[in-house]
C-alpha cells in the first residue's frame, strides 16, 4: 500500500559447493563475515529434529541437503539503503570469485557438504 515500506526478516540462499570447488558452506560464510557482512549458515533441517517436534516419513534426504546448503543474510542488512546493499553484493561476489578460482583449502571448519 501507498506510504508503506516492505519489511524483511532474513533472506535465505542455497549454497552449492559444486559451484565453488567443493569449498564448504561454513568457510564461505566465514569469508563473507570477514568482509563485514552478516551472512551465516542457515536453519536446522527437519531431518535432524526430534520426533517430539515433528513427525517424519523416511529420512528426509532433501530436507537434510537443503539445511546443509542454506545461508542466511540477516535482517539489519536488509533494512539498509541501496548503496549499502550494493556493497553487500560486492562483498559476496568478491568471496564467490575467490572460491570459484581456488582449489579446496584446508579450512579447519567442518565440511557441511559431506554426507552425515
Amino acid at each position: 500500500p501507498e506510504g508503506c515500506e516492505p519489511g524483511f526478516y532474513n533472506l535465505g540462499f542455497q549454497y552449492d559447493a559444486g559451484e565453488f570447488n567443493k569449498q564448504p558452506r561454513d568457510a564461505f560464510a566465514a569469508a563473507v563475515r570477514a568482509e563485514g557482512v552478516a551472512l551465516d549458515p542457515g536453519f536446522r533441517d527437519f531431518s535432524r529434529r526430534s520426533s517430539k517436534r515433528c513427525r517424519k516419513v523416511g529420512p528426509l534426504e532433501q530436507s537434510r541437503l537443503a539445511g546443509e546448503g542454506t545461508l542466511v543474510l540477516h535482517h539489519p542488512v536488509l533494512l539498509e539503503g541501496h548503496s549499502t546493499l550494493a556493497l553487500v553484493a560486492e562483498a559476496i561476489q568478491k568471496v564467490a570469485d575467490v572460491f570459484k578460482s581456488t582449489k579446496r583449502a584446508k579450512t579447519g571448519l567442518p565440511d557441511s557438504t559431506s554426507r552425515k
